[in-house]
């Protein structure tokens, strides 16, 4: 009987439309290069249409699992008489359920947390509340409790703990010193050189899953703080935005909300700049590594650009208050050498630095058996 690894996530990993299904997308590729790999998917984070491909993770693994947290007595059905090489648990969400295999078939498992997810919801808490969003700050402040304990009590069932950031991992070790923690770097598919672009003067894209709070509050923050600083430059401004689920009051903005696209490449081809004005987030950005792998120029503020060793002027502009993000965009506009120049050593950067190898030896590295070693 061949074993299998079984990967829990709580979303369809897909190498497109958000950070998380992207970075899901990179495991499940490079973990089906050596296991038979069996996909649970908990849909606890929904099924978007248009974003995940049930297709795309069947051509990968070994087959698809589509399994509630409800159906954890199905579950254990399932796996009662199968043999596991081990568990890649991907999220904190899917952990509960994970564990109920183990039971069954005690094996090495692993968890990518991503991020720090309570520094995160307390980051998230800050914003909700300097928005007025009382209702949800308030449900928000009495989960991050509830989750610190649930985090406390799954860390010690794993053999390892992945983070996206090096911040991260250190944080978390000094916190919990018996658990084996080790970074696990946010990667992108890079080609040997950027594609071809024939960037519009003055387009500014904008590119995020807008019914995420953060990116729905990044353009709200760029379209309504930012974007009216920008000096008349010789060319005007237009902003470009590409995700799903904008909310009616980003649909209000008047700006192109051009929704979701089947490819991006085009999108990124036409921008002059790619703009970050992020005020809360956790990990690291794929965004910014994703602009970068297209050759785009980039303009973050200091969060949007947090866990990511770039240096500003060098790698991409950092701008934190609305005038200087605003002056960092006219200086883009206005100098595309200076794009030309940023978007080169980005992508030098880049390809250094957060590459498939790096991330296909931390987790083949994972799942060795100690006389691999």
């Amino acid at each position: 009987m061949t074993e299998e690894l079984v990967f829990f996530t709580p979303l369809l990993p897909f190498p497109s439309g958000s950070g998380s299904a992207m970075r899901a997308a990179v495991a499940l590729e490079i973990l089906a290069e050596k296991h038979s790999v069996v996909v649970v998917n908990t849909l606890q984070w929904g099924w978007r249409k248009g974003i995940f491909d049930r297709k795309w993770v069947e051509q990968r693994a070994a087959y698809l699992e589509i399994a509630p947290q409800a159906d954890a007595a199905a579950l254990e059905s399932v796996f009662r008489n199968r043999r596991l090489a081990g568990v890649y648990v991907y999220r904190l969400a899917a952990a509960p359920l994970a564990l109920r295999v183990l039971a069954l078939h005690p094996a090495r498992a692993v968890l990518d947390l991503d991020d720090d997810e309570c520094a995160r919801a307390e980051r998230f808490l800050a914003l909700r509340e300097l928005g007025g969003d009382r209702e949800i700050a308030a449900r928000t402040r009495a989960e991050i409790p509830q989750l610190r304990t649930l985090r406390r009590l799954l860390l010690p069932r794993f053999d390892k703990i992945f983070l996206a950031s090096e911040a991260d991992r250190r944080t978390l070790a000094e916190q919990f010193p018996r658990h084996k923690f080790a970074h696990l770097p946010n990667v992108i598919h890079t080609p040997e050189h950027p594609p071809c672009s024939n960037p519009e003067p003055g387009r500014l894209l904008f590119i995020g899953t807008l019914d995420y709070f953060p990116n729905e509050d990044a353009i709200l923050y760029f379209a309504e703080s930012i974007l009216p600083w920008i000096p008349n430059a010789a060319v005007r401004p237009t902003v470009r935005v590409v995700g799903p689920g904008a909310p009616d009051r980003v649909r209000a903005l008047a700006i192109d909300i051009a929704g979701q696209v089947s490819d991006l490449a085009p999108e990124y081809a036409r921008a002059a700049a790619v703009i970050v004005p992020l005020r809360a987030a956790s990990g690291t950005r794929i965004k910014i590594l994703e602009a970068f792998a297209f050759g785009r120029p980039v303009v973050s503020t200091s969060i949007g650009a947090e866990g990511l060793n770039v240096t500003d002027g060098e790698h991409l502009l950092i701008a934190d208050d609305p005038s200087a993000f605003a002056q960092a965009c006219e200086r883009l506009l206005r100098d595309p050498a200076l794009g030309e120049r940023l978007a080169a050593n980005a992508f030098a950067w880049l390809r250094e630095n957060h590459s498939l190898a790096q991330a296909r030896a931390a987790l083949h590295a994972a799942f060795e058996r100690e006389d691999q070693r």
